[in-house]
Protein backbone atom coordinates (compact mmCIF):
# COMPACT_ATOMS: atom_id res chain seq x y z
CA UNK A 1 0.00 0.00 0.00
CA UNK A 2 2.78 2.36 0.92
CA UNK A 3 4.59 1.52 -2.28
CA UNK A 4 1.44 2.30 -4.28
CA UNK A 5 1.06 5.69 -2.56
CA UNK A 6 4.72 6.39 -3.16
CA UNK A 7 4.34 5.53 -6.84
CA UNK A 8 1.28 7.77 -7.20
CA UNK A 9 2.96 10.70 -5.45
CA UNK A 10 6.10 10.25 -7.55
CA UNK A 11 4.06 10.13 -10.78
CA UNK A 12 2.13 13.30 -9.85
CA UNK A 13 5.31 15.12 -8.88
CA UNK A 14 7.06 14.17 -12.09
CA UNK A 15 4.00 15.15 -14.12
CA UNK A 16 3.85 18.55 -12.39
CA UNK A 17 7.56 19.07 -12.93
CA UNK A 18 7.31 18.29 -16.63
CA UNK A 19 4.31 20.57 -17.10
CA UNK A 20 6.09 23.30 -15.15
CA UNK A 21 9.02 23.00 -17.58
CA UNK A 22 6.67 23.11 -20.60
CA UNK A 23 7.82 19.64 -21.61
CA UNK A 24 4.39 18.00 -21.98
CA UNK A 25 0.82 19.13 -22.54
CA UNK A 26 -2.07 17.16 -21.02
CA UNK A 27 -5.27 18.35 -22.71
CA UNK A 28 -6.53 20.15 -25.79
CA UNK A 29 -7.17 23.32 -23.76
CA UNK A 30 -3.70 23.32 -22.25
CA UNK A 31 -2.27 22.47 -25.68
CA UNK A 32 -3.75 25.70 -27.00
CA UNK A 33 -2.17 27.64 -24.17
CA UNK A 34 1.17 25.94 -24.74
CA UNK A 35 1.15 26.74 -28.45
CA UNK A 36 0.25 30.35 -27.75
CA UNK A 37 3.09 30.68 -25.27
CA UNK A 38 5.63 29.09 -27.60
CA UNK A 39 4.47 31.13 -30.62
CA UNK A 40 4.57 34.35 -28.63
CA UNK A 41 8.12 33.59 -27.59
CA UNK A 42 9.38 32.44 -30.97
CA UNK A 43 6.79 34.00 -33.27
CA UNK A 44 6.60 36.58 -35.97
CA UNK A 45 6.44 40.36 -35.70
CA UNK A 46 4.05 42.50 -37.75
CA UNK A 47 5.77 45.60 -39.12
CA UNK A 48 3.94 48.58 -40.63
CA UNK A 49 5.17 51.60 -42.56
CA UNK A 50 2.41 54.21 -42.91
CA UNK A 51 3.03 56.53 -45.83
CA UNK A 52 0.91 59.28 -47.26
CA UNK A 53 0.16 57.19 -50.36
CA UNK A 54 0.65 53.56 -49.31
CA UNK A 55 0.58 51.40 -46.20
CA UNK A 56 3.29 48.74 -46.32
CA UNK A 57 3.00 45.79 -43.97
CA UNK A 58 5.10 42.68 -43.41
CA UNK A 59 5.55 39.69 -41.17
CA UNK A 60 9.14 39.65 -39.94
CA UNK A 61 10.96 36.68 -38.46
CA UNK A 62 13.35 36.84 -35.46
CA UNK A 63 16.33 37.00 -37.80
CA UNK A 64 14.99 39.97 -39.74
CA UNK A 65 13.68 37.92 -42.64
CA UNK A 66 10.47 39.16 -44.27
CA UNK A 67 8.23 36.11 -44.66
CA UNK A 68 5.20 37.83 -46.19
CA UNK A 69 4.13 41.35 -47.10
CA UNK A 70 1.13 43.52 -47.97
CA UNK A 71 0.88 46.81 -49.88
CA UNK A 72 -2.29 48.88 -50.08
CA UNK A 73 -3.36 52.51 -50.62
CA UNK A 74 -3.43 54.57 -47.43
CA UNK A 75 -6.62 56.44 -48.36
CA UNK A 76 -5.51 59.27 -46.08
CA UNK A 77 -8.53 61.34 -47.11
CA UNK A 78 -10.66 59.00 -44.98
CA UNK A 79 -9.16 60.30 -41.74
CA UNK A 80 -7.06 58.80 -38.98
CA UNK A 81 -9.50 56.08 -37.86
CA UNK A 82 -9.95 54.91 -41.43
CA UNK A 83 -6.17 54.69 -41.98
CA UNK A 84 -5.65 52.78 -38.72
CA UNK A 85 -8.47 50.44 -39.74
CA UNK A 86 -6.72 49.70 -43.03
CA UNK A 87 -3.48 49.08 -41.20
CA UNK A 88 -5.20 46.67 -38.80
CA UNK A 89 -6.85 44.88 -41.74
CA UNK A 90 -3.44 44.41 -43.35
CA UNK A 91 -2.09 42.74 -40.21
CA UNK A 92 -5.14 40.48 -39.88
CA UNK A 93 -4.99 39.41 -43.52
CA UNK A 94 -1.27 38.64 -43.33
CA UNK A 95 -1.86 36.46 -40.27
CA UNK A 96 -4.83 34.76 -41.89
CA UNK A 97 -2.77 33.96 -44.98
CA UNK A 98 -0.21 32.29 -42.73
CA UNK A 99 -2.86 30.36 -40.82
CA UNK A 100 -1.91 31.99 -37.52
CA UNK A 101 -3.85 33.89 -34.89
CA UNK A 102 -3.19 37.62 -34.59
CA UNK A 103 -2.63 37.27 -30.84
CA UNK A 104 0.23 34.85 -31.52
CA UNK A 105 2.29 37.76 -32.87
CA UNK A 106 5.19 38.84 -30.72
CA UNK A 107 4.05 42.41 -31.34
CA UNK A 108 3.32 45.08 -33.93
CA UNK A 109 5.85 47.78 -34.81
CA UNK A 110 4.57 50.87 -36.63
CA UNK A 111 6.60 53.53 -38.41
CA UNK A 112 4.78 56.80 -39.08
CA UNK A 113 5.86 60.27 -40.10
CA UNK A 114 5.92 62.47 -37.01
CA UNK A 115 6.45 64.35 -34.87
CA UNK A 116 5.23 61.76 -32.40
CA UNK A 117 5.91 60.52 -28.89
CA UNK A 118 7.23 56.93 -28.91
CA UNK A 119 6.47 56.54 -25.19
CA UNK A 120 2.69 56.79 -25.51
CA UNK A 121 2.47 56.33 -29.28
CA UNK A 122 0.60 59.58 -29.89
CA UNK A 123 1.17 61.21 -33.30
CA UNK A 124 1.10 64.98 -32.73
CA UNK A 125 0.63 65.63 -36.44
CA UNK A 126 1.90 64.10 -39.66
CA UNK A 127 2.93 65.98 -42.79
CA UNK A 128 1.84 63.04 -44.96
CA UNK A 129 -1.52 62.42 -43.28
CA UNK A 130 -3.90 65.40 -43.44
CA UNK A 131 -6.02 65.99 -40.36
CA UNK A 132 -3.91 63.92 -37.98
CA UNK A 133 -3.68 65.75 -34.67
CA UNK A 134 -2.78 63.96 -31.43
CA UNK A 135 -3.82 60.58 -32.84
CA UNK A 136 -3.40 57.80 -30.21
CA UNK A 137 -1.99 55.37 -32.76
CA UNK A 138 -0.54 52.92 -30.23
CA UNK A 139 -3.73 52.75 -28.11
CA UNK A 140 -6.05 52.29 -31.10
CA UNK A 141 -3.88 49.56 -32.62
CA UNK A 142 -3.46 47.66 -29.34
CA UNK A 143 -7.21 47.83 -28.74
CA UNK A 144 -7.93 46.43 -32.21
CA UNK A 145 -5.33 43.64 -32.23
CA UNK A 146 -4.80 42.79 -28.54
CA UNK A 147 -1.01 42.57 -28.90
CA UNK A 148 1.81 44.91 -27.80
CA UNK A 149 2.43 47.83 -30.16
CA UNK A 150 5.44 50.13 -30.53
CA UNK A 151 5.11 53.32 -32.58
CA UNK A 152 8.22 54.98 -33.99
CA UNK A 153 8.96 57.95 -36.21
CA UNK A 154 9.39 56.58 -39.73
CA UNK A 155 12.88 58.03 -40.15
CA UNK A 156 13.91 56.48 -36.83
CA UNK A 157 12.45 53.14 -37.92
CA UNK A 158 14.42 53.41 -41.18
CA UNK A 159 17.55 54.17 -39.15
CA UNK A 160 17.03 51.14 -36.91
CA UNK A 161 16.63 48.93 -39.97
CA UNK A 162 19.88 50.12 -41.55
CA UNK A 163 21.68 49.93 -38.21
CA UNK A 164 20.57 46.41 -37.38
CA UNK A 165 20.45 44.77 -40.82
CA UNK A 166 21.99 47.15 -43.37
CA UNK A 167 24.97 49.46 -43.80
CA UNK A 168 25.44 50.03 -40.09
CA UNK A 169 25.56 46.42 -38.95
CA UNK A 170 28.23 46.01 -36.26
CA UNK A 171 28.65 49.76 -35.58
CA UNK A 172 27.93 51.70 -32.38
CA UNK A 173 27.69 55.30 -33.64
CA UNK A 174 25.79 56.14 -36.81
CA UNK A 175 23.61 58.83 -38.36
CA UNK A 176 21.12 58.18 -41.17
CA UNK A 177 19.76 60.75 -43.59
CA UNK A 178 16.94 59.81 -45.95
CA UNK A 179 16.64 62.33 -48.77
CA UNK A 180 13.37 62.39 -50.69
CA UNK A 181 10.57 64.94 -50.75
CA UNK A 182 12.06 66.12 -47.46
CA UNK A 183 15.03 65.10 -45.34
CA UNK A 184 14.42 62.61 -42.54
CA UNK A 185 17.06 61.48 -40.10
CA UNK A 186 17.91 59.25 -37.18
CA UNK A 187 20.81 59.09 -34.73
CA UNK A 188 22.42 56.06 -33.10
CA UNK A 189 24.76 56.80 -30.16
CA UNK A 190 26.51 53.93 -28.37
CA UNK A 191 24.18 51.45 -30.05
CA UNK A 192 20.98 53.22 -28.98
CA UNK A 193 18.50 55.29 -30.93
CA UNK A 194 18.37 58.89 -29.70
CA UNK A 195 14.82 60.06 -28.95
CA UNK A 196 15.41 63.14 -26.81
CA UNK A 197 13.24 64.37 -23.93
CA UNK A 198 9.91 64.09 -25.79
CA UNK A 199 10.75 61.84 -28.73
CA UNK A 200 11.45 64.77 -31.06
CA UNK A 201 15.23 64.43 -31.46
CA UNK A 202 17.08 63.99 -34.77
CA UNK A 203 15.26 66.57 -36.89
CA UNK A 204 18.57 67.19 -38.62
CA UNK A 205 16.85 68.36 -41.79
CA UNK A 206 15.87 71.49 -39.91
CA UNK A 207 19.30 72.57 -38.75
CA UNK A 208 19.98 76.03 -40.16
CA UNK A 209 22.85 76.21 -42.65
CA UNK A 210 22.02 79.67 -44.05
CA UNK A 211 20.33 82.25 -41.80
CA UNK A 212 19.02 84.22 -44.80
CA UNK A 213 18.47 81.26 -47.04
CA UNK A 214 15.66 79.57 -48.92
CA UNK A 215 12.28 79.27 -47.20
CA UNK A 216 11.77 75.73 -45.88
CA UNK A 217 8.44 73.88 -45.80
CA UNK A 218 8.53 74.23 -42.00
CA UNK A 219 8.35 78.03 -42.36
CA UNK A 220 11.94 78.71 -41.33
CA UNK A 221 14.71 79.93 -43.63
CA UNK A 222 17.91 78.16 -44.52
CA UNK A 223 17.13 74.65 -43.24
CA UNK A 224 19.29 71.82 -44.56
CA UNK A 225 16.13 70.25 -46.04
CA UNK A 226 15.55 73.34 -48.17
CA UNK A 227 18.87 72.63 -49.92
CA UNK A 228 18.99 68.83 -49.78
CA UNK A 229 15.84 67.15 -51.09
CA UNK A 230 14.31 65.99 -54.35
CA UNK A 231 12.70 69.40 -55.03
CA UNK A 232 16.03 71.14 -54.37
CA UNK A 233 17.72 68.96 -57.03
CA UNK A 234 15.13 70.09 -59.58
CA UNK A 235 15.51 73.75 -58.55
CA UNK A 236 19.29 73.51 -58.84
CA UNK A 237 19.02 72.01 -62.33
CA UNK A 238 16.72 74.79 -63.51
CA UNK A 239 19.26 77.36 -62.32
CA UNK A 240 21.98 75.63 -64.33
CA UNK A 241 19.78 75.62 -67.45
CA UNK A 242 18.97 79.34 -67.35
CA UNK A 243 22.01 80.24 -69.42
CA UNK A 244 20.80 78.07 -72.28
CA UNK A 245 23.12 75.16 -71.51
CA UNK A 246 22.46 72.06 -73.58
CA UNK A 247 21.07 69.16 -71.57
CA UNK A 248 19.49 65.75 -72.03
CA UNK A 249 17.19 66.37 -69.10
CA UNK A 250 14.33 67.93 -71.07
CA UNK A 251 14.13 65.00 -73.47
CA UNK A 252 14.33 62.47 -70.65
CA UNK A 253 11.65 64.31 -68.66
CA UNK A 254 9.33 64.38 -71.69
CA UNK A 255 9.49 60.59 -71.91
CA UNK A 256 9.08 60.00 -68.16
CA UNK A 257 5.77 59.89 -66.26
CA UNK A 258 5.91 62.70 -63.73
CA UNK A 259 8.15 64.85 -65.90
CA UNK A 260 11.25 66.45 -64.41
CA UNK A 261 12.20 64.77 -61.15
CA UNK A 262 15.36 64.17 -59.14
CA UNK A 263 15.41 60.64 -60.55
CA UNK A 264 15.49 62.03 -64.09
CA UNK A 265 18.33 64.38 -63.15
CA UNK A 266 20.30 61.44 -61.74
CA UNK A 267 19.66 59.45 -64.92
CA UNK A 268 20.97 62.34 -67.03
CA UNK A 269 24.04 62.65 -64.82
CA UNK A 270 24.87 58.97 -65.37
CA UNK A 271 24.66 59.65 -69.12
CA UNK A 272 27.26 62.41 -68.83
CA UNK A 273 24.94 65.45 -68.75
CA UNK A 274 26.93 68.40 -67.39
CA UNK A 275 24.06 70.54 -66.03
CA UNK A 276 22.65 67.49 -64.25
CA UNK A 277 26.01 66.71 -62.70
CA UNK A 278 26.46 70.34 -61.68
CA UNK A 279 23.02 70.40 -60.02
CA UNK A 280 23.74 67.22 -58.05
CA UNK A 281 27.15 68.53 -57.03
CA UNK A 282 25.52 71.72 -55.72
CA UNK A 283 23.08 69.72 -53.62
CA UNK A 284 25.91 67.40 -52.57
CA UNK A 285 27.97 70.30 -51.24
CA UNK A 286 25.00 71.46 -49.14
CA UNK A 287 24.66 67.90 -47.86
CA UNK A 288 28.35 68.02 -46.98
CA UNK A 289 27.79 71.16 -44.87
CA UNK A 290 25.15 69.29 -42.90
CA UNK A 291 27.38 66.23 -42.52
CA UNK A 292 30.23 68.42 -41.26
CA UNK A 293 27.94 69.72 -38.50
CA UNK A 294 26.85 66.16 -37.72
CA UNK A 295 30.46 64.97 -37.59
CA UNK A 296 31.51 67.74 -35.22
CA UNK A 297 28.54 67.23 -32.89
CA UNK A 298 28.10 63.43 -32.84
CA UNK A 299 31.40 62.04 -34.17
CA UNK A 300 29.72 59.01 -35.81
CA UNK A 301 31.55 56.14 -37.45
CA UNK A 302 29.24 56.34 -40.46
CA UNK A 303 26.67 58.58 -42.12
CA UNK A 304 24.22 56.58 -44.24
CA UNK A 305 22.38 58.33 -47.08
CA UNK A 306 19.13 56.84 -48.37
CA UNK A 307 15.95 57.90 -50.12
CA UNK A 308 15.23 58.64 -53.75
CA UNK A 309 17.97 61.25 -54.15
CA UNK A 310 20.66 58.81 -52.94
CA UNK A 311 20.13 57.02 -56.25
CA UNK A 312 22.38 59.69 -57.78
CA UNK A 313 25.29 57.84 -56.16
CA UNK A 314 28.76 59.32 -56.54
CA UNK A 315 27.48 62.46 -58.28
CA UNK A 316 25.86 63.43 -54.99
CA UNK A 317 28.06 61.68 -52.43
CA UNK A 318 31.54 62.60 -53.62
CA UNK A 319 30.90 66.39 -53.42
CA UNK A 320 29.31 65.75 -50.01
CA UNK A 321 32.40 63.87 -48.79
CA UNK A 322 34.73 66.59 -50.02
CA UNK A 323 32.71 69.39 -48.43
CA UNK A 324 32.33 67.55 -45.13
CA UNK A 325 36.09 66.95 -44.91
CA UNK A 326 36.79 70.56 -45.80
CA UNK A 327 34.54 71.94 -43.05
CA UNK A 328 34.63 69.50 -40.14
CA UNK A 329 37.43 68.83 -37.68
CA UNK A 330 39.95 66.48 -39.24
CA UNK A 331 39.62 63.98 -36.40
CA UNK A 332 35.85 63.82 -36.88
CA UNK A 333 36.04 62.93 -40.59
CA UNK A 334 39.36 61.10 -40.88
CA UNK A 335 37.73 57.70 -40.50
CA UNK A 336 34.13 58.73 -41.15
CA UNK A 337 32.38 56.69 -43.84
CA UNK A 338 29.66 58.36 -45.91
CA UNK A 339 27.81 55.59 -47.74
CA UNK A 340 24.53 54.72 -49.45
CA UNK A 341 21.85 52.76 -47.62
CA UNK A 342 21.61 49.04 -48.41
CA UNK A 343 18.04 48.05 -47.60
CA UNK A 344 15.95 50.36 -49.73
CA UNK A 345 12.27 50.54 -48.85
CA UNK A 346 12.50 47.53 -46.51
CA UNK A 347 14.62 49.46 -44.00
CA UNK A 348 11.63 51.11 -42.29
CA UNK A 349 9.70 47.83 -42.08
CA UNK A 350 12.64 45.96 -40.59
CA UNK A 351 13.37 48.83 -38.22
CA UNK A 352 9.78 48.87 -36.99
CA UNK A 353 10.25 45.23 -35.97
CA UNK A 354 13.52 45.79 -34.06
CA UNK A 355 11.97 46.65 -30.64
CA UNK A 356 10.43 43.16 -30.53
CA UNK A 357 13.60 41.27 -31.33
CA UNK A 358 15.11 39.40 -28.40
CA UNK A 359 18.58 40.98 -28.54
CA UNK A 360 17.68 44.62 -29.00
CA UNK A 361 20.46 47.01 -30.03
Amino acid sequence: MCSQRYAIITFVWLRFDLIHRDCIVTSSASAGRKRKKATRKHGLIAAIDIGGTYIKAALVGPGGDIVDRDHRPTEAHGGSRHVVGRMVDAVRELCEAKGMAVDSLRGVGVGCAGPLNPEDGVVYHSPNLPGWSRVPLKAWTERALSVPVVVENDANAWTLGEFRFGSGRGLRHMVCLTVGTGLGSGIIVDGRLVHGARGLAAELGHMTINTRGVRCSCGNRGCLEAYVSAPSVVRALRRHLRGGARSKVRALAARTPGGLTAKVVAQAARQGDRPARAALAEVGRSLGVGIANIANIFNPEMVVIGGAVAGAGRYLLEPARQEARRRAFRGATQQLKIVRAKLGEDAALLGAAVPFLEDQP
